[in-house]
Protein backbone atom coordinates (compact mmCIF):
# COMPACT_ATOMS: atom_id res chain seq x y z
CA UNK A 1 0.00 0.00 0.00
CA UNK A 2 2.74 2.83 0.72
CA UNK A 3 4.84 2.15 -2.43
CA UNK A 4 1.74 1.96 -4.29
CA UNK A 5 0.17 5.69 -3.57
CA UNK A 6 3.88 7.61 -2.19
CA UNK A 7 2.69 10.80 -0.33
CA UNK A 8 -1.08 9.66 0.29
CA UNK A 9 -1.93 10.03 4.34
CA UNK A 10 -2.99 6.76 5.81
CA UNK A 11 -5.58 6.45 8.53
CA UNK A 12 -4.42 2.91 10.27
CA UNK A 13 -7.14 1.23 12.27
CA UNK A 14 -5.39 -0.67 15.22
CA UNK A 15 -7.98 -3.90 15.43
CA UNK A 16 -5.73 -6.05 18.31
CA UNK A 17 -3.73 -4.16 20.89
CA UNK A 18 -0.94 -6.94 19.87
CA UNK A 19 -0.77 -5.30 16.69
CA UNK A 20 0.41 -1.95 18.05
CA UNK A 21 3.83 -2.28 18.62
CA UNK A 22 4.71 -4.09 15.80
CA UNK A 23 2.73 -1.19 13.29
CA UNK A 24 4.40 1.59 15.62
CA UNK A 25 7.78 -0.13 14.55
CA UNK A 26 7.09 -0.40 10.84
CA UNK A 27 6.01 3.35 10.37
CA UNK A 28 8.71 4.43 12.10
CA UNK A 29 11.12 2.43 10.01
CA UNK A 30 9.70 3.84 6.95
CA UNK A 31 9.73 7.37 7.98
CA UNK A 32 5.83 7.74 7.55
CA UNK A 33 4.98 9.08 10.69
CA UNK A 34 3.93 12.63 9.29
CA UNK A 35 1.21 10.48 6.74
CA UNK A 36 -0.42 8.34 9.03
CA UNK A 37 -2.80 8.29 11.29
CA UNK A 38 -3.42 5.96 14.21
CA UNK A 39 -6.33 5.20 16.05
CA UNK A 40 -8.50 2.41 17.93
CA UNK A 41 -11.37 1.69 20.45
CA UNK A 42 -8.65 -0.19 22.60
CA UNK A 43 -6.92 2.36 25.08
CA UNK A 44 -4.25 -0.44 25.11
CA UNK A 45 -3.34 -0.31 21.85
CA UNK A 46 -3.42 3.84 21.54
CA UNK A 47 -1.20 3.67 24.44
CA UNK A 48 1.84 2.42 22.23
CA UNK A 49 1.87 5.77 19.95
CA UNK A 50 1.42 8.10 23.13
CA UNK A 51 4.97 9.48 23.01
CA UNK A 52 5.72 9.16 19.40
CA UNK A 53 5.19 11.50 16.29
CA UNK A 54 2.53 9.48 14.80
CA UNK A 55 -1.03 11.57 14.69
CA UNK A 56 -3.55 9.79 17.01
CA UNK A 57 -7.23 9.61 16.54
CA UNK A 58 -9.82 9.88 19.36
CA UNK A 59 -9.97 5.86 20.41
CA UNK A 60 -13.37 5.63 22.53
CA UNK A 61 -12.26 6.99 25.61
CA UNK A 62 -11.59 10.07 23.90
CA UNK A 63 -14.52 10.16 21.96
CA UNK A 64 -16.91 9.59 24.95
CA UNK A 65 -15.47 12.70 27.03
CA UNK A 66 -15.39 14.83 23.40
CA UNK A 67 -19.54 14.05 23.89
CA UNK A 68 -20.07 14.86 27.43
CA UNK A 69 -18.02 18.41 27.14
CA UNK A 70 -19.35 18.92 23.75
CA UNK A 71 -23.36 18.32 24.66
CA UNK A 72 -22.81 19.86 28.13
CA UNK A 73 -21.20 23.11 26.14
CA UNK A 74 -17.76 23.22 27.45
CA UNK A 75 -15.21 25.42 25.44
CA UNK A 76 -12.57 23.65 23.83
CA UNK A 77 -14.07 20.05 24.18
CA UNK A 78 -11.90 18.59 21.84
CA UNK A 79 -8.46 17.87 23.94
CA UNK A 80 -4.62 18.14 22.53
CA UNK A 81 -4.21 14.46 22.05
CA UNK A 82 -6.60 14.30 19.68
CA UNK A 83 -5.69 14.90 15.55
CA UNK A 84 -8.95 13.63 14.37
CA UNK A 85 -11.61 11.47 14.60
CA UNK A 86 -12.88 8.06 12.80
CA UNK A 87 -16.01 6.66 14.21
CA UNK A 88 -18.50 4.47 12.59
CA UNK A 89 -22.16 5.90 12.01
CA UNK A 90 -23.77 3.61 14.22
CA UNK A 91 -22.16 1.80 17.64
CA UNK A 92 -23.66 -1.08 18.91
CA UNK A 93 -26.53 -0.01 16.84
CA UNK A 94 -27.38 3.30 18.33
CA UNK A 95 -26.63 6.21 16.00
CA UNK A 96 -23.44 8.28 16.85
CA UNK A 97 -24.11 12.38 16.64
CA UNK A 98 -22.17 12.80 13.06
CA UNK A 99 -23.57 16.54 12.54
CA UNK A 100 -22.85 17.12 16.40
CA UNK A 101 -19.32 15.58 16.25
CA UNK A 102 -18.59 17.27 12.93
CA UNK A 103 -19.11 20.58 14.04
CA UNK A 104 -17.67 19.96 17.29
CA UNK A 105 -14.39 18.90 15.13
CA UNK A 106 -14.27 21.21 12.72
CA UNK A 107 -14.36 24.21 15.63
CA UNK A 108 -10.84 22.55 16.83
CA UNK A 109 -10.02 22.47 13.02
CA UNK A 110 -9.58 19.13 12.83
CA UNK A 111 -11.19 16.10 10.85
CA UNK A 112 -13.83 13.69 11.26
CA UNK A 113 -13.49 10.49 9.34
CA UNK A 114 -16.68 7.95 8.82
CA UNK A 115 -16.41 4.29 8.49
CA UNK A 116 -17.20 1.80 6.65
CA UNK A 117 -19.16 3.26 3.79
CA UNK A 118 -19.54 1.25 0.91
CA UNK A 119 -22.63 3.17 -0.80
CA UNK A 120 -22.62 6.44 -2.48
CA UNK A 121 -25.73 7.59 -1.38
CA UNK A 122 -24.44 6.81 2.46
CA UNK A 123 -21.28 8.67 1.99
CA UNK A 124 -22.76 11.40 0.54
CA UNK A 125 -25.07 11.78 3.38
CA UNK A 126 -22.49 11.84 5.69
CA UNK A 127 -20.50 14.18 3.57
CA UNK A 128 -23.31 16.80 3.66
CA UNK A 129 -23.10 16.11 7.84
CA UNK A 130 -19.42 17.83 8.03
CA UNK A 131 -17.91 14.67 7.57
CA UNK A 132 -14.49 15.55 6.04
CA UNK A 133 -13.28 11.89 4.80
CA UNK A 134 -14.93 8.19 4.18
CA UNK A 135 -13.15 5.16 4.90
CA UNK A 136 -14.16 2.62 2.88
CA UNK A 137 -13.78 -1.43 1.12
CA UNK A 138 -15.03 -0.04 -2.13
CA UNK A 139 -12.59 2.89 -2.98
CA UNK A 140 -14.07 3.77 -6.90
CA UNK A 141 -17.88 3.71 -5.65
CA UNK A 142 -16.72 6.11 -3.01
CA UNK A 143 -14.34 8.50 -5.33
CA UNK A 144 -16.87 8.22 -8.28
CA UNK A 145 -19.77 9.81 -5.76
CA UNK A 146 -17.26 12.90 -4.31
Amino acid sequence: VRGGCPGIARIIGIKAALAASATRRLIEKHGAQDRCLIDSFSSTALNVFRDSSIAPGGGRSRLIGLLARSFTGAPYAVTDGVSALCIPRTYYGLPLPVRHLAATMRSARKPIHIWTVNHADEARAMWELGAGGIITDDVPVILAAR
